[in-house]
This record gives C-alpha cells, structure tokens and sequence, in this order.
C-alpha cells in the first residue's frame, strides 16, 4: 500500500507510483488540509489498486476523521478486500485547529527537551539525543525564540 503518495509534507512517492505493483493506495488522508494532494492520488486508475481512506491522526481528537470502508471485521478480511479491490473511503478534512494544537503540543515538547539539555539533563529519546548533540548557543537562540513567540515557559 502506499501512504500519501503525493503528499508534499513528507517524503512520498509521487509519480512512481504508477511504476509499482502495489495492491492500495491511500486516496484520502484526512490531515492533508489542501484538495489536491487527495484529489491527485484519486486519480489513479480507479480498479487498478484499492482506494483507502485514513485520518493519519496525530493526536486523539484526529482518530475517525478519515477511514477505509469494507466487508468485514477482521484485518484478514480487510486484506482481502485490498487484494480484491472492494474497498472505499470516506472522511473529511482535519480541523485546522485540531493539526494547530498538534503542533503547539509537539512544538511545547521540543521546547521542554531544549531545556532539559541545557539544564543536564539526560534521555534516550530520539529528539532528545538530536537536541543534545546542538551548540548551547543554538538551544538558547531556540529557548529564547519560543519565549518570544508566546510559547508557555512554566516548566522551567
């Protein structure tokens, strides 16, 4: 299956997509905000690959904005709908201020582990350990833009 395959918020496939042997292909993806990402993956050869649906949620308030409709239950009942073809989707677009608070959480995360790499300290988070691996001088430039911006501090 392919993921937003013309998505150009991430890495995607875009046009090679028609050059793979692929059984789906998600067709709508309810946090892309503009119409054109989910239009042009609708495009492809209706028959050709399954259409799906997904809410690519992000955080709970996302979960059930976009979903993949077929007869069944099961996950092994849904595979065979993708292999036959039988499947459909529906869905509307993600709020933009759910995909807003979104990013105020992940941007307030980032902030916290800033801080806690200039304070010592330490964690095996991914973006952590990246964080860490900064300048002091780059962390403070990155503390003192979120203060400014309006981001809460109050952990510190």
């Amino acid at each position: 299956m392919a993921a937003h395959p013309f998505s150009p918020q991430c890495h995607s496939l875009g046009k090679k997509i028609h050059n793979l042997k692929l059984d789906g292909v998600e067709v709508f993806n309810a946090c892309h905000r503009d119409a054109c990402t989910n239009l042009m993956a609708q495009t492809i050869s209706p028959g050709k690959l399954a259409r799906l649906g997904s809410s690519d949620a992000h955080s709970i308030d996302m979960i059930g904005n976009g979903y993949t409709i077929f007869e069944g239950k099961t996950s092994e009942e849904l595979r065979k709908s993708i292999i036959n073809r039988k499947t459909s989707f529906v869905g509307s677009r993600t709020l933009l201020s759910e995909c807003m608070s979104w990013s105020r959480e992940i941007a307030m995360e980032s902030i916290k582990m800033i801080y806690d790499s200039l304070t010592g300290k330490k964690s095996q988070d991914i973006l952590f350990l990246k964080i860490d691996k900064t300048t002091t001088k780059t962390k403070a430039l990155g503390l003192i833009g979120a203060t400014k911006e309006g981001f809460s501090t109050d952990f510190m």
